[in-house]
């Protein structure tokens, strides 16, 4: 009974972690599910305002301003949603790393591209939802001599805001790699978790082309990260640490 007595201190402890792990993987899906209402709203506004979402997709010309304008109404609220969204999956890493801590190296140098990504992630939903809309506004409403300064300055914001887009999936793109290779190193998680580790890991090789010829992203990037997180927070709903099935054991051998 005394070792049984001993054993748990260090059994709750575990147990701790383990429901930290679950509550991220609530966040996780939570602020998937803001990001899916983020599309839902940008997805209603086009259709009702008969945008097309390349009007909205880099470069940037006047009928893109347009186009802002037009749909200003839905980027507000979209915008609050990302920010939520973010916010929200800020407490991911937070669980990965308990649930990862055998594989500190990497999963450290996953976390800290990670928290990099969501850093320009709200530069860009800042820019893209905020910023831009304003912009628009003021062209649709300035007189013709005064348009072309607004869109000029337009331009500078959304080339600004291409490269805080591009910072933002290269980081997290970066930092499924490193988590996936966690993963493979700790086996904590079920199979299935890795294999969708990997297909978020196909965005990096989608991204570097964009880097390298300068060329805009495309929202299929998205969505192998969406995948990544929905099967991710699943994982991390269900988590038990291993040492807390050990201390199971323990303790039902020692009660014997």
């Amino acid at each position: 009974m005394r070792e049984v007595d001993s054993v748990r201190p260090r059994r709750h402890a575990v147990m701790r972690q383990s429901k930290l792990v679950r509550v991220s993987g609530l966040t996780t899906l939570a602020s998937m599910a803001m990001f899916l209402m983020v599309l839902t709203v940008i997805a209603v506004g086009v259709a009702r305002e008969g945008v097309e979402f390349s009007d909205i997709a880099p470069p940037l010309t006047p009928h893109s301003l347009s186009a802002f304008f037009k749909l200003r109404a839905y980027f507000w609220p979209a915008a609050w949603l990302a920010l939520v969204s973010i916010f929200l999956m800020a407490l991911t890493p937070i669980g990965l790393s308990h649930a990862l801590h055998r594989s500190a190296a990497l999963t450290q140098a996953a976390t800290v591209l990670f928290y990099a990504g969501l850093a320009a992630g709200l530069v860009h939903v800042s820019f893209q939802s905020l910023v831009q809309t304003a912009i628009a506004s003021r062209y649709a409403a300035a007189p013709p001599s005064v348009k072309e300064a607004y869109y000029a300055l337009g331009a500078v914001f959304y080339d600004v805001n291409d490269f805080f887009e591009k910072a933002w999936g290269i980081a997290r793109a970066a930092s499924v790699v490193l988590y996936t290779l966690s993963t493979l190193r700790v086996a904590v998680f079920p199979g299935w978790a890795i294999w969708v580790g990997v297909v978020g890991s196909v965005e990096l090789v989608y991204r570097m082309p964009t880097i390298a010829l300068n060329r805009p992203s495309g929202g299929v990037q998205d969505l192998f990260f969406t995948v990544w997180l929905i099967g991710l927070g699943v994982a991390m709903l269900h988590f038990q640490d291993p040492d807390e099935l050990a201390g199971n054991d323990h303790e039902a051998a020692g009660t014997q």
